[in-house]
């Protein structure tokens, strides 16, 4: 009786580890959603139909201080909107829903945060351009100088140009600053870039070849490719080339993070005897992505490297001595995960793959769809999303010895009991997270912590 009890009072502590959302209100007058912070407003949704808006400096009596990026989520029709000298934040893709409407964005003129520049919203410093209004007229536009920082998604679908000229002082492109210019034909990146985010140019349908200032220290361009300057690191291929197959240059010896991330294209990539390092995220999202030539140099594999790829087979190296956490997740197609023989630091059983001593479980393949799994009793430890969404599990039988339950190890599993050894002392983050299914958790007397939001969505307990 007394065990059931600390079970119940186990799973009612779960349950407050829920995230806890802010109180909404909403005003009548402005027709915005919003909570109070700081005794100031947060704005997180606009409900209007106003193509002039005009966002009010107060609310309920209190000064509006930051526009969450929701706000315009429903797509609100606005030509022209109008920033208070009060907003002290304007979080990055706030205006990325007003899709070919939005073509001014005004600031008071006392904000002292930020300001309006021909339309365009800079930080009141001009180090950082915060959005362009994607439905502003003209076909080229030339990026002020002293500006610095091009911030995540600025430039989001601003389709009308054909050109941007990038100033000289401009040295951070940030993560999907560029996207969907599906017109986009001529961008230079200029001599003093030093950094470029994840997917900067992510669907650019027709810029197919990149160019990199020759002085540029940190960068260079080989045949439309973003390499490192030295050309070791393949940063960026242009995703809306329409070949199938790809053959990485001599010389690159790391594919970069997201340097392939959504193409939808290619079916086959060719690793010269060079490329040793896969960085995270390289291929993911290559939907179409379901062969790897070359393989043999490989000696590490990164976090969700492949994630998303329509592999149905992929061999693990021998040389290969790190797979990191997710690297086939959501492969939906990948039924033979296997390991070359003469590998030294991995093992599939059964289609699982492990470490070498069995003592790790890594990965299991959603396309293998287990609706029961015994995990063997030398495991001690389950890998972060190790069973990530694997919908058809049902059941799994944890071994006493086994001492830790990764990140995110069962979330959007399938499972609807689980009963955790006494020997497990660790419950990672979200391990068992969005398991609807699940209905009964039996817990051990070892357990040390239990990670925040570990049964977050588990609607049957």
């Amino acid at each position: 009786m007394k065990r059931t009890v600390s079970a119940i009072l186990i799973v009612l502590l779960l349950l407050t580890l829920l995230p806890v959302a802010s109180i909404a209100q909403y005003d009548e007058q402005s027709r915005f959603y919003y909570y109070v912070e700081n005794e100031a407003v947060v704005l997180t949704l606009y409900s209007g139909s106003a193509e002039e808006l005009i966002i009010p400096d107060t609310i309920a009596n209190l000064p509006v201080a930051a526009i969450e990026a929701t706000t315009f989520s429903e797509g609100a029709s606005l030509s022209k909107v109008v920033i208070p000298s009060t907003v002290e934040y304007i979080e990055h893709g706030t205006f990325a829903p007003c899709v070919y409407d939005l073509k001014h964005i005004e600031v008071d003129a006392d904000n002292q945060f930020y300001k309006s520049v021909e339309g365009v919203l800079f930080t009141k410093d001009g180090l950082h351009l915060a959005a362009y209004p994607s439905g502003r007229s003209g076909t080229t536009y030339t990026i002020p100088n002293g500006t610095e920082i091009i911030d995540d998604s600025a430039f989001f679908h601003a389709d009308n140009l054909t050109e941007i000229i990038i100033a000289q002082t401009v040295t951070e492109i940030e993560a999907f600053a560029f996207r969907l210019c599906s017109n986009l034909v001529d961008l230079i990146i200029p001599a003093g870039v030093e950094k470029i985010g994840r997917l900067a140019f992510a669907e650019c349908f027709v810029l197919d070849n990149y160019v990199v200032a020759e002085e540029n220290t940190v960068y260079s361009s080989v045949d439309g490719l973003i390499l490192s300057a030295d050309g070791s690191t393949l940063h960026f291929y242009p995703d809306c080339r329409l070949s199938t197959s790809f053959v990485i240059p001599s010389g690159v010896t790391k594919i970069g993070s997201w340097a392939f991330g959504w193409n939808g294209m290619l079916n086959t990539v060719t690793l010269n005897s060079e490329v040793s390092v896969i960085e995270p995220y390289a291929f993911s999202g290559c939907s179409a992505l379901n062969s790897l030539v070359g393989s043999d140099g490989l000696t590490y594999i990164g976090d969700y490297a492949f994630q998303g790829c329509g592999y149905t087979q992929f061999t693990i190296p021998k040389d290969v001595t790190h797979v990191g956490v997710g690297a086939f997740q959501n492969c939906m197609l990948l039924t033979a995960l296997t390991v070359d023989t003469e590998n030294e630091a991995y093992v599939i059983e059964n289609g699982v793959l492990f470490d070498k001593d069995i003592t790790e479980l890594v990965y299991s393949p959603q396309a293998l769809r287990l609706e029961y799994y015994d995990v063997p009793t030398t495991v001690v430890s389950i890998a972060d999303s190790a069973f990530y969404q694997n919908t058809s599990l049902q059941s799994v039988n944890l071994p006493e010895g086994l001492i830790s339950i990764g990140d995110g190890a069962f979330s959007f599993s399938g499972l609807s009991s689980v009963a955790i050894p006494n020997s497990v002392v660790s419950i990672g983050q979200r391990a068992f997270a969005e398991c609807i299914q699940l209905c009964r958790v039996t817990f051990g007397t070892g357990l040390d912590s239990i990670g925040d939001y570990a049964f977050f969505g588990c609607q049957s307990i």
